[in-house]
C-alpha cells in the first residue's frame, strides 16, 4: 500500500494527468476506493515513516484537485468535490458531505472543496482533547 499511495503522489507532479477530466475522474474513483473499510489493515503499516500514509493520501488528493480543471460537483462513494468561481467580494459556500464551508474574501477566486469519509481513523490523532469528526474536508482557494 506504501508504494501505491508514493505513486500516486509522484503522479502528481507531472502534468500528463492534470489536464484530462476522464483521468482526474478515474484518480478520485481510485482515492475513493482506497478509503473502503475493508482496507483498514492497509493504512496502518509497520514501516519507520515520517508521514502516515493518511498524510501522504491526503495531501496527493489535495493536489489533484487543485491541479485538475473540476467544476461543479463531483461524488464518489468516500469522496466528495466541490468546486466554484466565487465573484469578488461574495459569500462563497461549498457543501461535501452535509458538511458546508463558507468562506467570506475580498477575492476568493476558485475554491475547491473536498470532503472524504472514512479518513479521520487513519489521520494521526494525538490527543484526547476531542474525537475527531467522521467527515474530513479541505478547502482551497487559489
Amino acid at each position: 500500500m506504501l508504494f501505491l499511495t508514493l505513486s500516486i503522489h509522484v503522479i502528481l507532479e507531472s502534468t500528463a494527468i492534470t489536464k484530462s477530466f476522464f483521468s482526474s475522474q478515474n484518480f478520485l474513483e481510485a482515492s475513493s476506493n482506497l478509503l473502503e473499510k475493508s482496507l483498514n489493515k492497509s493504512w496502518k503499516p509497520e514501516l519507520n515513516i515520517n508521514s502516515s500514509l493518511a498524510d501522504i493520501y491526503l495531501s496527493a488528493v489535495e493536489n489533484l484537485v487543485q491541479k485538475a480543471n473540476l467544476t461543479g460537483i463531483t461524488n464518489k462513494k468516500n469522496i466528495q468535490v466541490e468546486a466554484q468561481n466565487c465573484s469578488t467580494r461574495s459569500a462563497c459556500s461549498n457543501t461535501v458531505f452535509n458538511v458546508t464551508i463558507v468562506l467570506n474574501s475580498q477575492d476568493p477566486g476558485n475554491v475547491k472543496s473536498v470532503g472524504f469519509k472514512n479518513l479521520e481513523g487513519y489521520l494521526p490523532h494525538n490527543t484526547d482533547k476531542f474525537v475527531p469528526n467522521s467527515i474530513v474536508v479541505s478547502t482551497t482557494t487559489e
